[in-house]
């Protein structure tokens, strides 16, 4: 199996509370180049951690309910800052949803 076929199940991090933006993003992800955000995250679930998403259209509130669509694994090629992130305390989102 390819490691790029692993995916997650959104409904396994479920609801978030978003902390804000943490650090310098990383300038590649999963072997593709682009604009990223990087997102400090909190449920009781999962304590803090971490999640990467293209650059959003909009603001997210600090202390927002989140959700996330299109959960995939993260596989670090290139940091901006020279360091990396626990793969296990990080996850790529194509998408994150403010919830009412």
């Amino acid at each position: 199996m390819k490691l790029s076929n692993i995916k997650l199940n959104s409904n396994a991090i479920g609801e978030a509370i978003y902390l804000g933006q943490e650090g310098q993003p990383p300038r590649q992800v999963n072997g593709l180049r682009g604009s990223y955000i990087r997102h400090l995250l909190m449920n009781e679930r999962h304590g803090l951690f971490y999640v990467i998403t293209p650059v959003l259209d909009g603001v997210v509130e600090e202390d927002a309910k989140v959700n996330l669509d299109g959960c995939e694994p993260m596989f670090f090629e290139d940091y901006a800052e020279g360091r990396q992130v626990a793969p296990y305390v990080s996850v790529y989102a194509k998408k994150l949803n403010v919830l009412k």
